[in-house]
């Protein structure tokens, strides 16, 4: 963790029905904005749905990263979205799924 780092949230998951809500603070270093303060995080299963997601999300908003494949996912972006709020659109990656399913 890093120096000064001590009393912030690194990591927080939080399951609310099928749902589940992941949280964290900011890294040192990171550029902080009043009204940006929170990075949302949306876990799909289908890259099919990723898309439809990121695409709503765009309608107005801005591109921060490319709804693209990773190493570790097969579609992952971030948007800004009409109100400036941030969101990452994630899918899974198939070999995670098997404690899941």
């Amino acid at each position: 963790m890093p120096e000064g780092y001590e009393n912030n949230i690194m990591h927080a998951h939080l399951n609310i029905g099928k749902a589940q809500l992941m949280l964290a603070d900011l890294l040192p270093g990171q550029f902080k904005q009043s009204g940006t303060t929170v990075t949302i995080l949306i876990d799909v299963k289908e890259v099919t749905d990723a898309k439809r997601i990121f695409s709503a999300l765009l309608a107005g908003g801005q591109e921060t990263m490319a709804l693209q494949e990773t190493s570790f996912s097969p579609a992952m972006g971030q948007v800004n979205d009409k109100f400036g709020v941030e969101w990452q659109i994630i899918t899974e990656h198939p070999d995670m799924r098997k404690d899941s399913e």
